[in-house]
């Protein structure tokens, strides 16, 4: 799993990879502290991440099969 950092239009930085045994069943932290200090220099261009997810052998794969949206709702169940 790779997170990228969208500095312009047609620019991708990646800001960091997971290899992952699948199916995994953790949760998955990547840092995205190189986005947010960019956005906060220059909010306009927050253009946001891009999650990209590939299998062993380097074939993307359809993330929404594998991530699921995270509850940030206070009564949150871990």
């Amino acid at each position: 799993m790779t997170i990228l950092h969208l500095p312009g239009m047609s620019q991708l930085r990646v800001l960091d990879t997971k290899y992952l045994p699948s199916p995994s069943p953790r949760w998955v932290e990547l840092d995205a502290a190189e986005a947010v200090k960019s956005w906060l220099r220059r909010p306009r261009r927050n253009l946001g991440l891009f999650v990209s997810v590939a299998d062993a052998a380097g074939r993307a794969v359809d993330a929404r099969g594998i991530l699921r949206p995270m509850n940030c709702s206070t009564e949150r169940k871990l």
